[in-house]
C-alpha cells in the first residue's frame, strides 16, 4: 500500500541530488530516452499531502530555462522544499513560460494562481522533462518513481476521490494513468477528454468538473445548489 507519507518519504531520497532520483540511476542509463537528465526533478509541484483538488499530467516540458535553474541555489532550495509535500505552487520567478503555462491550465478550472497555489497542485506520471513526453511512454515501465506514483495513485488517491476526499482529474495520459477517458468513478476522479497540451475539451463532463473543483477550493455552487 502506497500512502500518501510513503510517496513523499520516496521522493526525499532525491534531496540533495535533485536531478535524479537514485532509483531511477539504472533505468534511465541503460534505456533510450530523450529525458532531460540536467535539469530539476518535477514529480510534483504544490501542497499533495493535504491539497483538496490534484491534477495529474504527463511531465514537465522544457521552454530554455530550466538547465540554468539546476545550478541556480535559490531554484534548488525551493525545489527540496518542494518535494516534502506541503510548499505552495512555485512563482516560478526565473521561468516566467512555466507561470503562463500553470495559470492557462488552472483558468479552465476558473481558478486564479493565487486561489490555487495553496491547494491545486500537479503531479506528474514521469518526473523528468522533455520536449515531447509522448515519446518517452516506454519509460514508465521502467522508472521506479513512474511505477511508485502510479501505486500512489491507485492506492490513495484514487480512492480518496472515489470516496469525495479529494478531488482528482486527469488531464494527461488517462491510459497511462489506468484510467478510462471521459468517465467519472465515486464522487470526484473524474477522466475528462482534453487535447494532448491538457485542456479539457468543452462539453458536459468540463462543466461538472469546473463546478467539482470550484466548489471543493471554496469557490462557485455549493452541494444544495442546483446547476441551472
Amino acid at each position: 500500500m502506497v500512502t500518501t507519507e510513503v510517496f513523499l518519504r520516496f521522493w526525499a531520497k532525491a534531496i540533495p541530488s535533485l536531478q535524479i532520483h537514485p532509483g531511477d540511476a539504472m533505468a534511465l542509463k541503460g534505456n533510450r530516452h530523450t529525458l532531460a537528465l540536467d535539469t530539476l526533478v518535477g514529480p510534483f509541484m504544490g501542497p499533495v499531502r493535504t491539497a483538496p483538488v490534484i491534477l495529474l499530467t504527463l511531465n514537465g516540458g522544457l521552454s530554455g530555462v530550466e538547465r540554468d535553474e539546476a545550478k541556480t541555489p535559490a531554484v534548488r532550495e525551493l525545489m527540496a522544499r518542494n518535494l516534502r509535500g506541503d510548499a505552495p505552487l512555485p512563482t516560478f520567478a526565473t521561468n516566467p513560460a512555466g507561470r503562463k503555462w500553470t495559470e492557462s491550465r488552472l483558468a479552465q478550472f476558473g481558478l486564479s494562481y493565487e486561489v490555487a497555489s495553496l491547494k491545486v497542485p500537479f503531479v506528474n506520471l514521469i518526473p523528468y522533462r522533455s520536449r515531447e513526453g509522448a515519446k518517452d511512454l516506454h519509460m514508465i515501465k521502467r522508472l521506479e518513481s513512474a511505477r511508485l506514483v502510479r501505486a500512489w495513485a491507485h492506492d490513495t488517491l484514487f480512492r480518496e476521490a472515489e470516496a469525495g476526499k479529494r478531488v482528482v482529474v486527469c488531464l494527461r495520459s488517462a491510459g497511462a494513468w489506468g484510467l478510462e477517458s471521459d468517465t467519472q468513478r465515486g464522487l470526484s476522479l473524474f477522466t475528462p477528454r482534453f487535447t494532448r497540451a491538457g485542456f479539457m475539451l468543452h462539453g458536459p463532463m468540463r462543466e461538472k468538473v469546473s463546478i467539482a473543483v470550484q466548489r471543493t477550493v471554496g469557490l462557485g455552487r455549493q452541494p444544495n445548489e442546483k446547476l441551472k
